[in-house]
């Protein structure tokens, strides 16, 4: 059994009140056998105890929470000695875990000071938006490299640790047919139901695009890592897009949702392009300038639209050259992976149709995270070379829409043209 300390700072906040405290809890009730927890909470203001242990207890099934002990902490979070002062005091059977539910604009103050750690049981856990801009991004990984905690550091996107993004070894047999296909589009969907009232202040800084688009970069790498594919020589991490189209919108009563005047701020974005893999064959020669393999992709995000829904759409054709009939040639393979509502994955052509059930338990997206980090699990965060990945290309979509010379389009809520 692995003996925690899990240090919760920002505890006061709403991530940490409607996320993180009801998965420690599930944690330490469903997974009692494997971690002790001894949580900590860090915050600016006065927590209010009562209200945690509240959260805590109604995330359980007995109302009656697991944790071996809790403590708080009052203090700012930019205090050198925020980390050091609990690893400096780690036992040699304790693991110290650091989620630093906080404002992205302190993440550097809190790691600059972060040292030494290199040969102790430290994880830390930063959970997106991976910085503000590209410039921040890039700053904060300089300083996880100088001070050595590139294999301390966990970056989270809880998009690819929901339940129905966890692809296991029986769900990809099931699709090897996809093998003897094409992969000839893309469709991504991330649609809210939900107005921008409760983030306004929030939200009105940072838009539709910046706040999905980390989102969106990993579900495109979440589809290159796990669909099954006619070549295998696809370099997955040199993939990137070309713009033909992006729309930019704003729900009608934004403003007046948010209270302010008047907004630039989009609420939706509908973008049309390509993506780009580095394609090899047999006949490549080394240092041979690999094809480049374009395909079709669509893009759609929002809020306040007529549905909630967050899918990938893969269509696929049979691969050329193949001796079949004429009909079975033009016969096209579409896979729905559905993430939200029904998690599955759907397979439907004219001569199979079938779902896989991605529902394997009631896990929250938090525990998911705190159980890859007990069997040391890296897999699924978002390494650094990732994170400016997602920045640049970001950086891109909006140099590409300036180009176009578009206008912000407004729409009526839950009736967007395009979907």
């Amino acid at each position: 059994m692995q003996i925690w300390k899990l240090i919760l700072a920002g505890i006061t906040g709403d991530l940490a009140k409607k996320k993180i405290l009801p998965a420690i809890a599930q944690l330490a009730e469903k997974y009692d056998t494997e971690v002790q927890i001894h949580l900590i909470g860090y915050s600016r203001s006065q927590p209010d105890q009562l209200e945690i242990n509240r959260i805590l207890n109604q995330a359980t099934t007995n109302g009656n929470n697991k944790l071996s002990q809790i403590e708080y902490y009052q203090g700012d979070y930019d205090k050198p000695t925020l980390i050091t002062d609990f690893s400096d005091n780690l036992h040699q059977d304790e693991r110290l875990v650091v989620y630093l539910a906080v404002p992205p604009l302190t993440y550097s103050d809190i790691l600059k000071n972060a040292k030494g750690l290199e040969e102790k049981q430290v994880d830390i856990i930063i959970e997106k938006p991976f910085g503000r801009d590209f410039e921040e991004a890039s700053q904060l990984v300089e300083i996880i490299k100088a001070n050595g905690l590139e294999n301390k550091v966990h970056f989270f996107d809880h998009y690819l640790f929901k339940n129905a993004t966890i692809i296991t070894k029986a769900d990809k047999s099931n699709l090897n047919l996809l093998k003897e296909k094409k992969l000839t589009s893309i469709k991504i969907h991330a649609l809210e139901l939900e107005d921008a009232k409760n983030r306004g202040g929030y939200y009105n800084t940072i838009g539709a695009l910046k706040d999905m688009w980390p989102h969106i970069y990993n579900l495109t790498k979440l589809v290159s890592e796990n669909i099954p594919k006619s070549n295998p020589q696809i370099e997955i991490d040199k993939f990137s897009f070309q713009w033909h189209k992006i729309v930019l919108g704003q729900y009608k009563t934004y403003t007046h949702d948010i209270q302010v005047d008047s907004s630039n701020t989009e609420t939706f974005f509908d973008l049309v392009g390509s993506i780009q893999f580095s394609e090899s064959t047999k006949e490549d020669k080394p240092g041979k300038k690999l094809k480049e393999l374009g395909i079709p992709i669509k893009i759609v995000s929002g809020k306040k639209l007529n549905l909630k829904e967050t899918s990938i759409s893969l269509t696929f054709e049979e691969l050329p050259g193949k001796k079949k009939t004429d009909h079975i040639l033009k016969d096209s393979t579409t896979l729905f992976w559905s993430i939200y509502p029904n998690p599955s994955l759907q397979v439907t052509s004219q001569d199979s149709n079938f779902v896989i059930n991605l529902e394997k338990n009631n896990n929250l997206d938090h525990t998911n995270l705190f159980l890859d980090l007990i069997e040391n699990n890296n897999q699924r965060f978002t390494d650094i070379e990732t994170i400016g990945k997602i920045w640049k290309s970001y950086e891109q979509i909006i140099q590409d829409y300036h180009n176009q010379n578009s206008k912000l389009e407004i729409y009526t809520a839950g009736n967007w043209k395009f979907l």
